[in-house]
């Protein structure tokens, strides 16, 4: 896999945070670590931690452990304040 220059967008502390109680989102930091958060069996939320990395317009999510990633997202738009994928 081609290595890509860390985006613009991720020069925070905290590049991007989407939770919600009963809601799948993600975490991503600068030192491209990652907490993906899914739906825990109670209706509350379970964490994973992995890494991110982007390869041309996706945004790949490996678990700690993988080599190949374990979830692809299509990037639709970024900008310092905001990033945009697709479902």
């Amino acid at each position: 896999m081609k290595k890509t220059p860390i985006p613009r967008w991720s020069s925070g502390p905290r590049l991007t945070r989407f939770r919600a109680r009963g809601r799948a989102g993600f975490e991503l930091k600068r030192d491209q670590s990652l907490i993906d958060v899914g739906i825990a069996p109670t209706d509350g939320s379970q964490e994973t931690s992995g890494k991110w990395k982007v390869d041309g317009d996706k945004l790949l999510f490996f678990k700690s452990s993988e080599s190949k990633p374990t979830r692809k997202l299509e990037i639709i738009s970024a900008s310092p304040n905001r990033l945009v994928v697709k479902k």
